[in-house]
């Protein structure tokens, strides 16, 4: 299983995936409700030449926006 994101966070981005395309993800490895699961740090589609990153280096989701000093210390449950 692969934790991808919130759908909407792909849309905007003009990222979109259909059966068939040939992928390839940089992850880090999780638990998803006490299942192993990766958690993309970007991903690949070769199919259409495109890519789109998910979180930073740190895991830290993108679709949260920029770290400030209000949000830089939170933590994202998933990968606690």
């Amino acid at each position: 299983t692969v934790l991808l994101g919130p759908i909407w966070y792909m849309d905007q981005n003009g990222f979109v995936l259909e059966a068939g395309d040939f992928l390839t993800v940089a992850a880090f490895t999780g638990t998803c409700t006490g299942l192993p699961c990766l958690i993309p740090k970007e991903l690949q589609d070769h199919t259409r030449g495109t890519a789109l990153a998910f979180r930073t280096d740190e895991g830290y989701p993108l679709w949260r926006g920029p770290r400030t000093k209000g949000n830089q210390h939170r933590q994202d449950p998933v990968l606690e």
